[in-house]
């Protein structure tokens, strides 16, 4: 009996699928370009910024495998992951609206928690909706349909601070009793709005349960047996299995995504602080919540590091349209090696300038180092892993995200403070540095395995063949 050949997704489908991955990362974006300045607003330390930021890798750690794994095992009437998308979705929004209310640092901590949660919550299960309904030839265009909609939101994102100053309509950060500047604010709790209004346009025009019976018909009888059978101990104890089991395709990655993210964790982290010393003169160390003038320097460079976020953003949605046609033309892992070392490159040549529009640039390279890091490993990844464990096999995959950011924040703060003295552009180079060596090895893990299959195809020409 001949396999049935499941159909391709059309163009609707994949706009439909792809748009809430818009809202997520507008959310992930604010979060990511103005984090660490909202912190220093509130009065934090530099050396505090990293312990601080632990919230977003710890969550991903446990949240993202959990949601994996209990999403593998749900059947309702929705579906498999709508359910899962919808709440931490609603949690998402929620933080975004709290956030700007929250004037003490340790309550905005607490709510960075809360969106760091959310989500990766609802990063996961998208993912994994992802993974279950395009087939394995359409895997490669629907994550870069999803680079292209998550890169024009995190863009826009990261650009909404600046051109809400531009509108003149709030106050600047030293000419208001507000602790948090007001485009700040603004900015989330606009971001709060696109995520669940991106949502609920997904929810409405995807059908997943249609999708589920059409074709995972065998997976979904799985799923209605486990869904009876299964306690929450048994789906917990499932999961440590899983992670014993890893598929040997994440093993592969795992040292390429140690040194990446480690790597993109620095630039989150400094980017905005680093910018506002090297190109607008704000003092190393400097205390910023009792200084007028410090504030205003700061604001000037999380707004310039917005823009350059939003460039890099903009340069990873045209990269994504032509990845899969590179990745044909060579291999999905030698795009991502070359990307990764184009974008490495592009950071390490900030430290040699302060002209901004030399750092605009350099974000081209950065852009093509993200919008391959949003896609390859992804459509690598899930076209090899079995689809009855998409979700916790996926949310594994981010374990090797996450735990590099967590060694990151760890160690990060003391490495600015006592060995660059507060000067977080350096932290930046470092980051660079860190991801052209996860490029090089990545290059490296490719030649190997050239060079494993010629042997194999000669060994097996040689050998006679057996009656």
């Amino acid at each position: 009996m001949s396999k049935k050949v499941r159909p391709l997704l059309n163009f609707k489908q994949l706009f439909y699928l792809s748009v809430c991955g818009f809202g997520i990362q507008f959310a992930s974006s604010l979060q990511m370009t103005n984090t660490s300045s909202l912190f220093k607003f509130l009065g934090a330390e530099s050396g505090e910024i990293g312990y601080l930021w632990l919230a977003a890798p710890i969550a991903g750690l446990i949240i993202q495998p959990v949601v994996g794994q209990f999403s593998d095992s749900t059947m309702t009437r929705f579906g498999k992951r709508i359910p899962y998308i919808f709440v931490w979705v609603l949690l998402s929004s929620l933080a975004l609206f709290l956030l700007p209310f929250s004037k003490v640092l340790w309550l905005a901590a607490m709510v960075v928690l809360i969106l760091s949660c959310s989500i990766n919550g609802c990063t996961e299960a998208l993912r994994a909706l992802i993974g279950d309904i395009a087939p394995n030839e359409q895997k490669a265009t629907a994550f870069a349909w999803q680079t292209v909609f998550s890169g024009v939101g995190a863009a826009i994102a990261a650009l909404l601070p600046w051109a809400l100053a531009h509108m003149h309509l709030f106050p600047k950060a030293n000419e208001s009793t507000e602790k948090v500047p007001m485009v700040l604010q603004v900015s989330l709790l606009i971001g709060g709005i696109l995520l669940l209004v991106s949502m609920l346009i997904m929810v409405r025009n995807i059908q997943e349960k249609a999708f589920v019976k059409s074709h995972l018909l065998y997976d979904l009888q799985i799923m209605r047996h486990r869904s009876h059978a299964e306690k929450i101990y048994g789906a917990f104890r499932e999961l440590f299995k899983n992670i014993k089991r890893m598929p040997k395709v994440i093993k592969d990655f795992s040292i390429v995504q140690v040194f990446t993210w480690t790597g993109m964790f620095c630039i989150w982290l400094y980017f905005g602080i680093g910018l506002a010393q090297h190109a607008f003169g704000l003092p190393a160390g400097a205390e910023i919540s009792a200084n007028p003038v410090y504030q205003r320097l700061l604001e000037k460079g999380t707004i310039e590091a917005g823009i350059c976020f939003g460039i890099y953003q903009f340069v990873s949605v045209l990269y994504a349209f032509v990845l899969p046609k590179l990745a044909e033309l060579t291999t999905p892992r030698v795009v991502h090696a070359l990307s990764l070392i184009a974008g490495a490159l592009s950071l390490i040549a900030i430290i040699f300038t302060k002209y901004l529009v030399l750092i605009y640039v350099a974000m081209i390279g950065v852009g093509i180092m993200w919008g391959s890091i949003m896609t390859m490993p992804y459509a690598i990844i899930s076209a090899e892993l079995p689809r009855s464990k998409m979700g916790v096999y996926l949310g594994i995959f981010n374990i090797t995200i996450t735990l590099p950011q967590i060694l990151g924040g760890l160690f990060m703060g003391a490495v600015t403070e006592k060995i660059f003295h507060g000067h977080a552009m350096y932290s930046v180079v470092l980051g660079g540095i860190l991801i052209l060596i996860s490029g090089l090895i990545m290059l490296y893990q490719e030649r190997l395995v050239d060079i494993a299959g010629v042997f194999k195809k000669k060994i097996a020409v040689l050998q006679p063949n057996k009656a």
